[in-house]
Parts: C-alpha cells; structure tokens; sequence
C-alpha cells in the first residue's frame, strides 16, 4: 500500500454531503476536474464529479435500484457485487481512481455509502487507501428536504436514510472512517473544520464555509427504531466520533431485517414454512411426551390445564399457519405476476435511464463544448482587438514611412532629371571629345606606320653598315694598323 489516500464523502443525501467536501477543497484538496453546477437546492454546488456520478447511476439502473424510484430504498441484490454490472463499474472505478493526482484527493457522493465495497476493492488494486467520511444528520432531517427537493415521500425518506446510514456504517473500514455531524456545525462550528484537518493532515486557518440560514431543523425521531439509532448515534458523537461495535451491530442488524422484508413474498414464504415446519415439529414432540405422561402418570396433573391450554394453542398456531400458507401461495402467484410487470417496467426504466444517461452525458459535453468555444472566442476576440491596435499602429507607422519615401522620391526624381540634363550635356561633350579622339588617334596610327617603316628602314641600313663595318674589320683594319707601325719607326 502506497502513501496514496483517497477520502471518500459520503453519507446519506441532504445530510450536509456537500458542505464537508466544499470545506475539503478550501483546504487545498481536489475533489476532480468536472464537478456538477449548482441550482437552485444546492447553492454553492454539489461537489459531485460527473464522471462518478455516471458511474453510480448506470450501476444502480442496472440492479433496478435507480435513485428517485421507491425501490431504491430496498437493500441491494443478493451477490450484486459479482454481477456484470458491477464487475464493470469497479473497473471504471478503478481506472477513475488512477488517473487522479496527488498524495490525498477527494471524492463526494452519497451513492458511495451504497457501493463502498466497490470503491474498496477498486483502490486496493490501485494502491490507494481509502478513508471514508460519512457524514450524519437526523433523519426527520434528511426526509423533510427531500420532500421539498424532490416530492418524496415522508416515509421513503427515512426508510432511504436507514439504508444509506447502516450500509455505510456496515462497510465502515476499522481505523479508516469517521462519522462528521450535522448538528456540529451549528453547536460547536469549529469541530468539524478541526477534524477534517486531522484527517487530511493539513495545517492553516480553517474556512468558514457553513450558513445557518441554507439548513432548517426538525424534531427527534419519535419510531423506536429511528430512537435507537439516533441514541446509538449521539453516543458516537460525543465520543471519539467513529463508527463503534454498537454502531456496526445494529447497521447490521438492521440490514438482516430489511433483506428478510425487502426479499420479495417467495423469500419471506420460504422463511415462515421452516418456521411453521419447526411449530409442527415441536408440537409433534409435545403431544408424544404428553401421551407419555398419561401412560406414566394417569393421574390429572396439576398443569393438565395449562397443557391443554397450551396444546389448543398450538392447534390453532398450525391452523392459522395453514391459512397463511393457503394466503401466501396465493400472494406468490400474484407476486409472480407482479414481478413480470416489474422487470418488463425495470427493463423500460433502465433503457430510459440510459438513454437519459446518453442525452444527459452528450449535454454536459456539449455544455463543455459550448463553454470552450465561448472562452474561445472571447479569446480571439481579445486577440482580434489587440491586432487591430497592433494594425493600426503599424499602418500608421507605415503611412508616415510611405510619406516619407515619397518626399524622398520627389527629391530623388528631381535631382535624377537635373542630373540626367547634365549627364546628357556631359555625353555631348565627351561624343565631341571622343571624335577628336579618333582623329588624333588615326594620326597617331598613320604615325606609329610611318615610325615602322622608317625603323625598318633603319634596321636595313644598320645591317649594311654592319656588314660594311665586318669588312672592314677583316679587310682593312690589319692594313691600317701594319701602316701605322711603319710610320713610327725610324
């Protein structure tokens, strides 16, 4: 087990369920994404998320136990934890359970008091403790605001909290449940605030979350069974405020009375034939010991009247039995007949249920829908208008930038006209120079030809010179130089 913990509140409905899971969340702990909106008979919200409450109604349409239906007040189906109804909820349980965040997060419904072994078993496999929170409030209470909330009648609103409260304080995990009071808050307001603190374990001011005028009151209980409870109930309270061994006894006890009643004909015939087998069977056993005696002791006995009295009794017990077999055969055929009629009207409930479900499921997220795309478009509207001012600021900046370039390309444009007269000016000119160029330039070519010749010219006359110059070398020179060596001797 992890240090994961799940506080489910639950708790008979209109016993102040909401209340407790608005303080828990003013303590900073997340009771789911999708909680239900509130009305007209829960002001500040139900706290409820809709994804567990889907998961509780099909399940209860399911089992024929839908909410608002008078058989919803009878005690669950004999095995209806092994159903296949109620396999597939704790599945949808279990993957609801996680897929929720942090160390401790919350669950509010009512229905939880019903279906806790579910929720139980759902969160061992998850690795998450449970810690259950039921929350109680008189049940003349409970019956008088559902009769202004939703028409019920007075009794099925008390025969709907006994269910709720003892299936609740039955399945009560030891060590991990606590009972909270309606009456608290308004007698001690601080208790339950306190208690909540301990145990989420959180720490800080408390929220003042409870209103006087949003609740009424009505008498005590006056039925003795209702008196027990409320006794069994105010001992708790001004203890520890847990559910104890005297609590547990007669949720259980209380259970085992309503299956016998809540069984249907065939069931309750089946429990009076042993009974009446049994009253048979004894007075069987009587008579022989009886016959015994007077063989024994012929004598009259002093009690013989009272046996006699006793023995007319149990004749008449068997005679009245039989009457009540003859009449309950009867009534097993009706109920036979009657229970036809029902699963045929369970069977038109549960698909409207459902359909009711689909519609209501398709609505919501519709509803949602609607709700994104509004947050949406007020969105782009706040962005639309934010790029318009950005629009307008930039076309703004724009124009004065275009205005800008024009004056710029005025200037350019007339200093490109001046300019473009003095470079065609320039181009005259320079045609002008150019031509003159030209001229000179084709006097300089019939030069640089005349220059060429002239060299060639020269390079002949230097080679016949060369040549002359050869000659004379070979030929004269040594003439000249034997003269001249004459000429200087004596």
């Amino acid at each position: 087990m992890t240090d994961r913990r799940c506080v489910l509140i639950t708790g008979m409905h209109r016993s102040g369920t909401s209340l407790v899971a608005q303080a828990v969340q003013a303590m900073g702990v997340p009771l789911g994404k999708t909680l239900l909106k509130a009305n007209a008979h829960n002001q500040r919200g139900y706290y409820e998320d809709a994804e567990v409450v889907r998961i509780h109604d099909m399940l209860l349409g399911a089992l024929g136990r839908p909410w608002g239906a008078s058989v919803h007040g009878l005690p669950m189906p004999d095995g209806w934890q092994n159903s296949e109804p109620a396999v597939k909820a704790q599945a949808r349980i279990r993957a609801y359970l996680q897929q929720r965040t942090g160390d401790v997060f919350a669950v509010k419904d009512p229905r939880i008091s019903l279906l806790f072994p579910l929720w139980q078993a759902a969160a061992d496999q998850s690795g998450i403790t449970p810690v259950l929170v039921i929350c109680v409030r008189p049940a003349p209470e409970v019956a008088a605001s559902l009769l202004r909330r939703d028409g019920l009648d007075h009794s099925l609103g008390m025969r709907l909290w006994l269910q709720y409260t003892a299936c609740a304080i039955a399945d009560a995990p030891a060590g991990r449940s606590h009972l909270l009071f309606n009456q608290d808050w308004h007698d001690d307001p601080d208790r339950n605030p306190q208690r909540l603190a301990n145990i989420l374990g959180v720490s800080g001011p408390m929220p003042d979350v409870f209103e006087p005028a949003l609740q009424t009151h009505q008498d005590p209980p006056s039925e003795d069974l209702f008196l027990r409870w409320h006794s069994a109930l105010e001992k708790a309270r001004q203890g520890d405020g847990t559910p104890g061994r005297a609590l547990k006894a007669l949720a259980r006890q209380w259970q085992e009375t309503a299956r016998i009643f809540g069984a249907g004909p065939r069931s309750a015939r089946g429990r009076l034939v042993r009974d009446f087998s049994g009253y048979r069977r004894a007075y069987a056993e009587l008579e022989r010991r009886l016959a015994t005696m007077q063989r024994v002791a012929p004598a009259p006995h002093p009690a013989q009247d009272e046996l006699d009295a006793l023995r007319q009794t149990l004749r008449e017990t068997i005679e009245v039995s039989n009457t009540i077999e003859d009449e309950l055969s009867a009534l097993g055929q009706s109920h036979a007949e009657l229970q036809i009629e029902r699963d045929t009207l369970m069977a038109r409930a549960i698909a409207n249920l459902e359909a009711y479900q689909t519609i209501d499921a398709c609505n919501t997220a519709a509803n949602e829908e609607i709700e994104r795309q509004s947050q949406r478009l007020a969105q782009l509207h706040k962005t639309l208008a934010s790029q318009e001012a950005t629009h307008t600021a930039q076309m703004s900046r724009v124009n004065k930038v275009l205005e800008q370039i024009r004056a710029q390309h005025a200037t350019a444009e007339k200093t490109w006209t001046e300019e473009q007269a003095g470079y065609e000016t320039t181009i005259q000119v320079l045609g002008a120079d150019l031509a003159s160029l030209r001229i000179e330039n084709e006097g300089l070519h019939r030069q640089l030809r005349d220059h060429e010749a002239a060299a060639r010219a020269l390079k002949i006359r230097a080679a016949l010179l060369e040549t002359t110059n050869t000659r004379l070398m070979r030929w004269h020179l040594p003439s000249l130089l034997s003269r001249a060596l004459n000429r200087r001797k004596p």
